[in-house]
Formats: C-alpha cells, sequence, structure tokens
C-alpha cells in the first residue's frame, strides 16, 4: 500500500514529543515540560540539545521536515523530537526547571510537518536512525520488536527479563550484545534463551551473582574490545567456573531475578510477567447462539496458549487467527449479509468504538478499513501471515466491537 503523506504547518503548541522515542523512551503519560526537562538535565548524553542548536548556525533549516503522526486531536512528533524541543524552549511553550547554558538559534513558531500514518512513520524513523548509531543497541532492539513485529533478540530478551542492561547503561554496547552475551557464551556459564524467556542452570541468588560478576569484569575493563574480547567464562574467578561446572546438570528454570535500579537485590518473589493484550478488547456481553459460544471458544483457546505457550508451536498463532474468520462468518450469516459487507459496513462504526491505544494498535499492525477483509481471508491462505499474533489481535479488537452492533446483548 502506498504510504500517504502532505505537508501542513504546526504551531509548536500544537506538537507533542514521542514518548517512545529510542533515543530516550518515558513513561507514556509524560508532557512535554518532563520530556525535555529530562532531555536537558536528567539524560543529556542521549539528547544533546546543547551540541544540536550549536550545530544548527543561526536559523532553523526546513530543508528536512520533522515527521508527524495525528492521533485524534494530538500530533505525536515520530521525527524530529530534538528540533521540536528545542523550538519549544525557544518560545517558552515549556517550562524549564532551571536555566539553560546555551542559545538557540532562530526558530519559527510554526513549521512545516510531513504528516503521515504511524506505519509510515516508524518506517522512515527506522530508514533514517536504525543504522544510524544514534541508538543503543537495546533501544533499536526493542523498536524493531515493539514497532516493526520482528522477533525479540536475546538482547532484549536478557534484559527484560533481568533488567541487568537498563540497570547498567555500559552493557547497552553493541561489542556487550553481538561478543559478551552470545548463546554461545551463555550456555558456557549455565543460561539459555528459550520462546522469548531466559533459564538457568543455577538457583536464583547464584544466577545473580554471576550476572554480577559479569557486570565487574566489564566494568573494570576485564572484558573490552581489545582485552578478553568476547569471553565471558574465561575471566571469571575459579570459584565461579567452579559453581558452573557443578550445577552443570542441574534441571533448567526460568530464571527469577531482577537488577533494581536503585539496590541491585535478587528479588525474592516471582515478577509479574506482562500481561498478553486481550484478545477482542473488551468482555463481549453477546447474545446466546452460535456467535457468542464461539466466541466463548476463541477467548478460552487463547487464554490456554498464553498459559502454555511452552506446549504448542509457533504455527499453533494461525489456529488463532483461522478461527477471526470462523467467528466473522457466522455473524455475517446470521443477518443475512455476506462476509465481505459485514466487515466494510461495520467498520467505521467499530472503529469509533475504540480507544486512543486501540486505535494505534490497529494503525501500527496495518489494519484498516481497504484492507481487512484481504487480512481476514488471508489468515486462513497464508499460513506465516497468519502467525502474526500482535496482528491478529489488532483485527480483533475491531471485530470485538462489530459484535457489539451486530450481536449484542442489550
Amino acid at each position: 500500500m502506498e504510504a500517504r503523506q502532505k505537508i501542513v504547518e504546526i504551531s509548536l503548541d500544537n506538537l507533542r514529543l514521542w514518548t517512545e522515542n529510542p533515543r530516550d523512551p518515558v513513561d507514556l503519560n509524560s508532557s512535554n515540560d518532563q520530556i525535555i526537562n529530562r532531555a536537558l538535565f536528567t539524560n543529556e548524553i542521549n539528547w544533546e540539545l546543547g551540541k544540536l542548536s550549536k550545530k544548527m548556525g543561526d536559523y532553523y533549516d526546513f530543508s528536512e521536515l520533522p515527521i508527524v503522526v495525528k492521533f485524534e486531536s494530538e500530533n505525536i512528533v515520530f521525527d524530529g523530537n530534538r528540533r521540536i524541543a528545542l523550538g519549544m524552549i525557544k518560545h517558552g511553550c515549556v517550562t524549564l526547571s532551571k536555566d539553560i547554558n546555551f542559545e538557540i538559534p532562530k526558530f519559527p513558531k510554526s513549521i512545516p510537518c510531513v504528516i503521515c500514518d504511524e506505519k509510515t512513520a516508524i518506517k522512515s524513523v527506522y530508514r533514517k536512525h536504525g543504522n544510524s548509531g544514534s541508538w543503543s543497541p537495546l533501544h533499536k532492539d526493542s523498536f524493531l520488536h515493539y514497532k516493526m513485529g520482528q522477533s525479540k533478540s536475546d538482547f532484549l530478551v536478557i534484559d527484560e527479563e533481568t533488567n541487568v542492561i537498563t540497570r547498567y547503561p555500559l552493557l547497552n554496547k553493541r561489542f556487550v550484545k553481538e561478543e559478551i552475551f552470545t548463546i554461545e557464551n551463555l550456555k558456557k556459564i549455565g543460561f539459555y534463551i528459550k520462546k522469548g524467556s531466559l533459564y538457568s542452570n543455577h538457583s536464583d541468588k547464584e544466577s545473580f551473582d554471576i550476572f554480577r560478576e559479569i557486570v565487574k569484569k566489564i566494568e573494570e575493563k576485564e572484558i573490552t574490545t581489545r582485552k578478553n574480547r568476547g569471553k565471558i567464562f574465561e575471566t571469571l574467578s575459579e570459584n565461579f567456573k567452579d559453581l558452573i561446572f557443578k550445577n552443570k546438570d542441574n534441571q533448567k528454570h526460568k530464571c527469577n531475578i531482577i537488577f533494581d535500579s536503585k539496590s541491585p537485590v535478587p528479588k525474592k518473589t516471582p515478577r509479574a510477567r506482562k500481561v498478553p493484550p486481550k484478545i477482542f478488547g473488551d468482555i463481549l456481553n453477546l447474545k446466546l447462539g452460535n456467535v457468542n459460544n464461539l466466541y466463548l471458544d476463541i477467548t478460552d483457546l487463547y487464554k490456554i496458549y498464553n498459559k502454555n505457550k511452552d506446549l504448542f508451536s509457533d504455527g499453533f498463532q494461525s489456529i488463532i487467527r483461522m478461527s477471526l474468520r470462523l467467528i466473522c462468518e457466522t455473524a455475517a450469516n446470521e443477518i443475512n449479509k455476506n462476509l465481505d459487507s459485514y466487515l466494510r459496513d461495520n467498520f467505521d462504526e467499530a472503529k469509533k468504538d475504540l480507544t486512543r491505544n486501540e486505535k494505534t494498535t490497529l494503525e501500527s499492525q496495518g489494519v484498516n478499513k481497504s484492507n481487512l477483509v484481504k487480512l481476514i481471508h488471508l489468515g486462513t491462505h497464508d499460513y506465516d501471515a497468519s502467525k502474526n499474533m500482535n496482528q491478529t489481535i489488532a483485527i480483533s479488537l475491531v471485530l470485538g466491537k462489530m459484535f457489539k452492533i451486530s450481536h449484542g446483548n442489550e
């Protein structure tokens, strides 16, 4: 599908900085004030606003336009956040916690921006920054997974399971990702990655101590790109080597350790796992009948899958996708419509009832009125396409609203 872009002039007052900026992701509810104050006084190393301001020269150059995605009444800046931040500071659009020590060049209050859908914006942002070196390895991997639908990298799995890379930013380096935390190295020290989880032969306390020892070796430059390059096991003390050897035949179990941002201690209770997104969004109250029965069956099947993923192949996701076609056909037949008409006629009204986050999910997975029919049919014919669970969930969100329209139990 061809990308649709247009250039619109927007006042700085009407722009919102992107909270999911890979340069410095923050809480989704952060305001422009909070993001800019953090950029200036907490995480300046990632933003370098003073350096950018000097590099800009005497005036703001229109040769490269910000990329903006419109969500309901908000204009979210996907690319150009640093430039927009400088403009907001220049025109007093934000309140700073203290004075800055650099000059900002001439900056217009309203600037031309490229307006496009989120999918186009994501592609453009990655094309410009993905391999430029401006993103850390961890943030790049997170972007590829959560925004572009790629599989989780082992590096991202390690951090999400332990928080060790976030806690110790010196690990967030390319050489650590590519030469230290490799599958081979992890295996040597008794760790394994399987289906997005980290497993270990060791107790949680032992696992924690081993990771902390690796951090120490990198902190003290015992492991660098020039010294002991790519070697973990070889640089460990004999005590740790003996421990690893002693535990090598132990049964593997999921790691339950967390490096806290303030006090890195092993957790004593299991960490809460990320809650999988709900299929169909809300709990639906439908009329008794075949559609309601299928809805209950699909939601139960989805729950069983999420609780027991290790028991199923990746291909099982296609069964969930195919079931959406079945329930849609059933719903359409019961009101004497064909499947394509049912989907097209109800889409606009159904979308109105979605939350902003749900609409964003549809955008990010390329689900819209013009291609929904194709996606429903594709799920039963293309095995690989039907394994995209993120897209399946996005489709189910708008279908849930359609079922409420046609089969709701009012």
